[in-house]
């Protein structure tokens, strides 16, 4: 689907690990859709009814980024 809106607002963007992941927002056909971005790749993305739960999932995902980035936060396997 092409977005309705082809330039994104960046919400947040964190550095850290050898990780730079951002979120992006931006009007959809649909929606508001909230996408997120690892090391300029896509990662994900989702399509919301309103630009508030757009933005409460992005604050979700970069609590969890921000946990994997952290040194404190990162997982040994």
């Amino acid at each position: 689907m092409t977005p309705v809106d082809p330039h994104p607002w960046t919400i947040w963007q964190l550095r850290g690990s050898g990780l730079v992941a951002r979120c992006e927002v931006r009007f959809a056909a649909i929606g508001v859709e909230a996408r997120l971005l690892r090391n300029e790749r896509f990662f994900q993305s989702c399509i919301f009814a309103t630009g508030e739960d757009a933005l409460a999932w992005a604050e979700e995902h970069r609590r969890r980024t921000a946990a994997e980035t952290s040194p404190a936060g990162r997982r040994v396997h």
